[in-house]
């Protein structure tokens, strides 16, 4: 069996577990992509469409992921949730420090922010928010993604919250 083959088979098996009720093609497409993501170490398109496996052409299987992120019954902190719900369980009454980044996307169209969890010198993504035009946020605007992070965050024992600086 082949390393992706392997993988996705770990993936598959676990996301099921969380997501019983999604439709199994939508599942495992995302198993792909997340497989794409882990193997090519990239974020992009081509990269992570080099570790699926398809008859189709490169060109193809980019499409193919396009299509699977574009698809409107996907809900991504739907699917997301249950995973860093689960994950934070290992953090329960232990001290965390939470980092939140921002960064400007598409010529400052969009704005990307960002609340993760600081662990072994990497950030693991716990809520976002995307946010049009550029320009300072307001506190309001942020407010959802301050209480998810709270409700996430609720069963650790001390947060420490940092910023990023760019």
């Amino acid at each position: 069996m082949s390393i992706s083959a392997e993988l996705y088979t770990r993936v598959f098996t676990k996301l099921r577990a969380v997501h019983p009720e999604p439709h199994l093609k939508r599942i495992s497409n995302w198993v792909w992509v997340i497989v794409g993501l882990i193997l090519s170490q990239s974020v992009h398109l081509s990269q992570i469409a080099q570790h699926i496996p398809s008859e189709a052409q490169a060109a193809g299987r980019i499409a193919q992921v396009r299509r699977w992120l574009k698809n409107p019954f996907i809900n991504v902190p739907a699917f997301y949730r249950p995973l860093i719900t689960e994950a934070l369980q290992a953090w329960a009454d232990k001290d965390v420090f939470v980092i939140l980044d921002g960064c400007i996307v598409n010529h400052e169209v969009l704005q990307f922010f960002r609340l993760s969890l600081s662990h072994c010198f990497r950030a693991i993504p716990l809520t976002w928010l995307v946010t049009k035009g550029p320009g300072l946020i307001t506190v309001e605007k942020c407010e959802t993604l301050l209480i998810e992070a709270a409700q996430l965050l609720q069963h650790v024992a001390t947060v420490t919250f940092l910023e990023s600086v760019s």
